[in-house]
């Protein structure tokens, strides 16, 4: 009967490898490396994008909100108040108030490098308080103010902005070359 062999006993030691399937080429490895590099290049660009889309979405949600508080709390008053949008330290801020008061509660929006635009922003200029605003009466409308608010980043793209279009109060928002004024 013939003795059994494992196969693993069977096979050459590793000191007897061949050596051009031993490992990878210093030009193998540079290749891949430059590669891995120029695709993390390519990632780490449309990451930085994305983000900045994100953050600016987020801030015109925010200011969205802020305008339609306003408004909303006007009919429920039924009395004149405003949505005030400023730049306080490089952080956007913004307080809803009656149209009579100066607000010493600001909210600051959370989201980092975003700015407003102020050669597309629209909105009543209040330069003795440094703020834009935008009213609505007792009814909601717009009180004879129509415009709109940009946001942006340093970088100057994307851009967003909301827009108080009628004079009954609709508030829509845009993007991008829909927010530069013409």
């Amino acid at each position: 009967m013939a003795e059994y062999i494992p196969i693993l006993a069977q096979s050459k030691p590793p000191h007897r490898l061949n050596r051009v399937t031993a490992g990878f080429t210093l030009v193998e490895m540079i290749v891949v490396t430059a590669i891995v590099g120029i695709l993390a290049a390519i990632a780490g660009a449309g990451f930085l994008g994305w983000l900045a889309r994100m953050r600016v979405n987020a801030a015109q949600y925010t200011v969205f909100q802020a305008i339609r508080e306003a408004q909303i709390t006007a009919k429920l008053r039924k009395s004149t108040w405003q949505a005030s949008f400023r730049e306080q330290n490089g952080k956007v801020q913004w307080a809803v108030h009656p149209d009579n008061s100066v607000t010493s509660i600001w909210n600051t929006l959370q989201q980092e490098g975003v700015k407003i635009d102020p050669a597309n922003t629209t909105f009543y200029k209040d330069n003795k308080n440094s703020l834009w605003r935008v009213q609505f009466n007792y009814k909601g409308h717009a009180n004879g103010q129509l415009g709109r608010i940009n946001l942006t980043t340093s970088t100057g793209t994307p851009k967003r902005c909301v827009f108080v279009s009628t004079l009954l109060g609709a508030v829509r928002t845009a993007g991008d070359d829909r927010c530069v004024k013409k």
